[in-house]
């Protein structure tokens, strides 16, 4: 099943191979709602966001938060326990929200720099922009 497959690449720290089957993961889950509307939502979200989850996946424990997340999340769905499956779901996308959302403020700020030591010629990384002095 598609959960062992995550759990395969996320031992071996394969980011790749977990965006692929963590993708799997997912699809089945949105097929197995059985809300064709929610489920192309979700496929359109995750097709729009797909680069900034692959670069999110590679950062440092991710993978196996991520994987504890799903396997909490089909225990509740095998167990037939609604609430709790919903409510992990939830907390899931609110965690990987959080985590997209630091991605991508990261990312800026790493273009931020490197812009202004590519103006200034002396690009240190994660270093901020100086303010110039006009009262010359």
């Amino acid at each position: 099943m598609t959960h062992k497959a995550c759990e395969v690449a996320a031992r071996e720290g394969d980011s790749e191979q977990y965006y692929a089957d963590n993708r799997d993961f997912h699809e089945a889950i949105y097929r197995a709602s059985r809300n064709s509307f929610l489920a192309d939502l979700a496929f359109a979200l995750r097709k729009r966001l797909s680069a900034y989850r692959r670069i999110q996946l590679r950062a440092r424990n991710s993978l196996l938060q991520s994987l504890q997340e799903h396997a909490g999340i089909l225990k509740a769905i095998r167990a037939g326990d609604e609430q709790l499956a919903a409510s992990r779901l939830h907390d899931h996308v609110l965690v990987q929200g959080e985590r997209f959302s630091d991605t991508v403020l990261g990312l800026a700020g790493d273009r931020r720099s490197a812009s202004a030591g590519s103006r200034s010629g002396t690009a240190k990384q994660g270093a901020l922009p100086q303010a110039e002095d006009r009262r010359r």
